[in-house]
């Protein structure tokens, strides 16, 4: 019992063991499971063999495969969710998603996007335009130092940010970019092979990104 003196002199006795104590283990398990769904939450389950098969048993046929191909060559992923697979550091690559969800994409012929594949590197803000033209499905993030691309093929995300890289470095233009790779998917499609959807042709090691300059004061500094 706990005695507890109350405004006006009035002594309360209040029973602290057992319920109190229950109490705060009660509330400590209930921080820890929040914090951990927290995590969950962020990061995807973990990529447990079950987990990633039980996800992909509800794909579509060519993700399914996809995922397979990965998992041969990297490895379960490190996130799992029911609408994408994560990788991080795998390979040559900064971060690999494999989507459930495709999205349609016709250059350099009709077919679906849905594996997306990190690298680092820096992208003037002048070429941002010109890597749109050369293809929609190429990213490059300025703040991050990082440029992805999607498509359905690891290949052709190599062979997409090669050129992409050709085009920041002034060696091609767009029109010669996308010529590049139309001829070079359609040759990789019937057997034959190209320096450029065997490896990135560019270091993707060092600093870089651009976090960009204040032109402005935080109120109250």
């Amino acid at each position: 019992m706990k005695t507890v003196v109350l405004s006006g002199g009035v002594a309360v006795l209040i029973a602290t063991s057992g319920v109190a104590l229950a109490q705060t283990e009660q509330s400590a398990e209930q921080r820890q499971e929040q914090q951990q769904q927290g995590q969950e939450y962020e990061r995807g389950r973990l990529g447990g063999a079950e987990d990633v098969q039980s996800v992909l048993e509800q794909w579509p046929e060519k993700q399914r495969k996809t995922a397979q191909e990965l998992i041969r060559k990297y490895g379960n992923p490190e996130g799992v969710t029911d609408q994408m697979l994560v990788w991080r550091k795998n390979g040559p690559w900064e971060k690999t998603v494999l989507f459930r969800e495709a999205v349609p994409h016709n250059f350099p012929m009709p077919h679906q996007d849905y594996v997306e594949q990190f690298t680092k590197l820096d992208v003037p803000p002048d070429k941002f335009d010109e890597l749109a033209e050369f293809d929609g499905s190429v990213y490059p993030d300025r703040t991050k130092g990082v440029i992805s691309a999607r498509c359905d093929k690891e290949p052709m995300n190599i062979l997409a940010l090669n050129l992409a890289n050709d085009i920041v470095q002034g060696k091609r233009s767009v029109e010669d970019a996308r010529d590049f790779y139309a001829k070079t998917a359609k040759d990789f499609m019937q057997g034959k092979t190209s320096p450029y959807v065997e490896k990135l042709r560019f270091s993707a090691e060092g600093k870089t990104g651009d976090p960009d300059k204040a032109i402005a004061e935080k109120p109250g500094s």
